[in-house]
């Protein structure tokens, strides 16, 4: 059956938003919303270069976004050759970005591990979803001395937060490099608040930012509420001098304050570190989304 592979095209949005439908009915991601699953959408519009769909007589029946570790086809048209091709465009797509291995969730039974085992690729790890519980008790952020913090200034600020979150995550057990044009993006995204990402930096004659952390809050028609512990930073020069906890209090204290009642994170398995200071805290893993790479390829 005749089967293509293209670059995404805002008009195609539409169809991925009904790929990502018919996928997300026979099983997604523990924990995930459909409302969530859907979110990416909007990023994949803003840039089309990062995705590439699947087509069968000129339809769209699949996509995949590497940035977001997806590779989705239409449950009614699986088993025809659309994953393989897509697997095969996403391979470019993670090489040309400069990515040594492509990185994809997929379930660990099921046809998803299935599919995996037969194209090569190998179980890595998994990200947690953690979650606080509302009645956990959590003390408010302390000062570290030598430290103070600040809210972030959009524009003013963004080359020294990039440099900062590029440092703190250079040695992630799953890298993730930023750029001043991603970021100044996500700053003019509605609803982006400065006042939700606190940054920690020494004081005395350099002010050199140290850590940082940016915590967010659902919308108040959600019930309940829900805070997002999305990033937390450190440099490595100041590790080990208690900023994260501090910084990982600072953000529940901040949502708390917003209306959250649970507060969420996702932390990768193999950040033993992290892991253990987000579970001293009081957050319960409620949910795990396995991690499966291959080596990216520039080939075809």
């Amino acid at each position: 059956m005749p089967g293509a592979v293209r670059p995404f095209a805002a008009s195609d949005a539409t169809a991925v938003e009904a790929v990502m439908r018919s996928s997300f009915a026979l099983g997604g991601p523990d924990a995930v919303t459909l409302k969530e699953h859907l979110a990416e959408l909007p990023w994949l519009v803003a840039h089309p270069g990062e995705a590439a769909v699947a087509l069968e007589d000129d339809v769209v029946v699949g996509y995949t976004h590497p940035p977001s570790v997806r590779l989705e086809v239409d449950p009614q048209f699986r088993r025809r050759g659309h994953g393989h091709r897509l697997l095969e465009a996403a391979q470019r797509l993670a090489a040309a970005s400069g990515d040594d291995q492509l990185e994809l969730w997929m379930p660990l039974a099921g046809p998803g591990r299935a599919f995996a085992e037969a194209v090569g690729m190998h179980y890595r790890s998994s990200f947690h979803l953690l979650r606080l519980p509302a009645a956990a008790l959590v003390p408010p952020p302390d000062r570290i001395a030598g430290f103070a913090a600040r809210p972030l200034v959009p524009g003013a600020d963004d080359a020294a937060y990039v440099a900062l979150m590029n440092a703190a995550f250079a040695d992630h057990p799953s890298p993730m490099h930023f750029d001043p044009v991603q970021i100044a993006e996500a700053h003019a995204r509605r609803g982006f608040a400065a006042a939700d990402v606190l940054l920690a930096h020494e004081v005395g004659g350099t002010d050199r930012l140290a850590a940082f952390c940016r915590a967010t809050v659902g919308p108040a028609d959600d019930r309940p509420r829900r805070g997002d512990i999305r990033l937390v930073g450190v440099e490595p020069a100041y590790r080990r001098r208690g900023l994260g906890r501090e910084l990982l209090r600072w953000g529940i204290t901040h949502v708390r304050g917003l209306g959250a009642v649970e507060v969420h994170l996702a932390a990768e398995a193999l950040n033993a570190g992290a892991l253990r200071l987000y579970l001293d805290e009081g957050f319960v893993p409620v949910a795990e989304w396995p991690r499966w790479v291959i080596a990216s390829s520039v080939q075809g």
